[in-house]
């Protein structure tokens, strides 16, 4: 039985990172799409695993479409509890602001539950927002594991 590698919260950014950049630069409008859906959801596991790793509950979720105010077809999202009530939390590389939304049926977002915001100092030279910074502020307002 061969030996199976364990992904952590580093190696799923990585690969966020790298398919930001390639998203960034001059490539076709059809994979700039696909590069910002992978980036998303690698972006969404390793928030997932840090925020897990710190005893918030939380999981992946179903990718969603349509976020209010994006462009992109689908983003990475995940899912947990704020004030008692499920919500869903879809991750944009390379912004700052990130938005809770209440859950909704399938793929949809219900309405802006609460925003938070990685400070500017944490955002990276060329727009990375860092797992770490957004794990960070997520902890603030997610519920903990009981």
């Amino acid at each position: 039985m061969a030996a199976t590698a364990t992904m952590t919260a580093e190696d799923f950014e990585k690969g966020a990172r790298d398919f930001f950049v390639r998203h960034c630069g001059d490539i076709p409008r059809y994979e700039k799409y696909g590069t910002m859906i992978v980036a998303s959801v690698e972006l969404v596991k390793a928030v997932v695993q840090l925020l897990t790793d710190a005893g918030v509950e939380v999981q992946l979720a179903d990718p969603v479409r349509s976020v209010p105010g994006e462009d992109h077809l689908q983003y990475g999202a995940l899912a947990g509890n704020h004030a008692g009530r499920p919500v869903v939390v879809p991750l944009v590389p390379g912004f700052p602001e990130v938005r809770v939304f209440a859950a909704a049926e399938g793929t949809a977002v219900g309405e802006v539950v609460t925003v938070v915001t990685v400070p500017a100092d944490r955002v990276e030279r060329g727009g990375w927002v860092p797992a770490a910074a957004i794990a960070e502020q997520l902890r603030t307002i997610l519920s903990t594991a009981a």
